[in-house]
């Protein structure tokens, strides 16, 4: 796969609860969408456990990590390296 390929799967991934149960991974993850902005999805994590037979969930909720707190490191990080690098950045939030 090529770096552009690689870019467009995270920019339109959609694994929606349909494909979940095609994949035989219904419950395992939330729906995932994501995008040019959004490479991550709903950020949503359970934490599973193997039990030799099948995954059991140890955290009976999604547990969902702030966002907004995250996002500001991830554009902070991002502008010094693209001045760093006098780079223009290929997505811009919206």
């Amino acid at each position: 796969m090529t770096a552009s390929q690689i870019r467009w799967g995270f920019e339109n991934l959609n694994v929606d609860e349909a494909r979940q149960k095609v994949l035989g991974a219904f419950g395992m993850f939330p729906p995932i969408k994501t995008s040019c902005q959004d490479h991550e999805g709903s950020g949503a994590v359970k934490v599973q456990l193997w039990d030799g037979k099948a995954w059991k969930a140890v955290t009976p909720n999604w547990v969902v990590g702030d966002k907004a707190m995250t996002r500001a490191m991830l554009e902070k990080s991002s502008a010094e390296y693209a001045a760093e690098k006098k780079i223009t950045p290929g997505c811009l939030a919206g």
